[in-house]
């Protein structure tokens, strides 16, 4: 008698490779968003030691946050806040997020064609990625001729220090444009980190409590304090255009350039 071999048919073969081909297209997306995950963990956590850092300075401080920037050599401003809250951490590597594009890059103090004077002296060198705002308006003195501390932080909850950023400065702001990415020059977005496509960011806030949201939730509603620490209705009804600095008033309305340039 003849005996049958078993065996696959073509049309088998096509039902399996078509199983395969759905099952991957289902688990490849949950892959890439575990993935993506853990890395938006890594900034949370990054930011998370640094806002520490940060408390504990300013604990030791009188309440005092750090300058943006300060002098080593007594004429260029050529160290930064994370110079300042570094003894806290004891570890720059803290500081860097690998998953940020531009984290093989010096920020301004340890980059020779940034640097006040052009001579690097800060150290360690700290790469791009996490900047410091310091709200000068609440001052009333530009950059840091005037302290800055936590009795003046209304809302701490609410009040960004730290965030995810790009660009070569230390120090950031509402006053910088959202640039989008492969325009001016840009082959990314100076705002963020690099995850889910530069929409929102991983924050800081004034209380020690860190989280990722979308950038626009940082501008607020009209009426209340935003995380920037103003109300975007001064912006429309004049308050902000005859704002008291210094020894007279000036027009900071420039402060909103970030939400009116958000383009999502």
């Amino acid at each position: 008698m003849k005996q049958s071999r078993s065996a696959f048919t073509l049309i088998e073969l096509l039902v399996v490779i078509a199983i395969i081909a759905i099952l991957a297209a289902i688990l490849f997306p949950v892959f890439a968003q575990a993935k993506e995950s853990a890395k938006m963990a890594v900034t949370l956590s990054n930011l998370d030691q640094a806002g520490l850092a940060q408390q504990m300075y300013i604990a030791d401080t009188d309440d005092n946050f750090p300058r943006t920037r300060y002098s080593l050599d007594g004429i260029n401003q050529n160290a930064n806040y994370k110079h300042s809250i570094y003894p806290y951490m004891k570890n720059s590597q803290m500081m860097r997020d690998l998953t940020n594009p531009a984290a093989s890059l010096p920020d301004c103090e340890g980059d020779p064609n940034c640097v006040a004077g052009g001579v690097v002296m800060a150290s360690p060198i700290f790469s791009r990625g996490y900047f410091y705002y310091r709200p000068f308006f609440i001052t009333h003195a530009w950059q840091d001729q005037s302290p800055y501390n936590e009795s003046m932080v209304d809302q701490p909850a609410n009040s960004l220090l730290l965030a995810e950023d790009k660009d070569v400065y230390a120090d950031y702001g509402p006053w910088m444009s959202y640039i989008v990415a492969g325009t001016n020059g840009w082959a990314y977005s100076n705002w963020g980190g690099g995850h889910r496509d530069d929409h929102g960011f991983t924050v800081d806030f004034v209380d020690g409590h860190a989280k990722f949201e979308p950038m626009r939730a940082s501008c607020g509603a009209p009426g209340s304090l935003n995380q920037w620490q103003y109300d975007p209705a001064g912006i429309t009804n004049g308050e902000y255009s005859n704002w008291q600095m210094g020894t007279g008033p000036a027009d900071i309305t420039w402060i909103n350039t970030f939400c009116s340039t958000l383009p999502f």
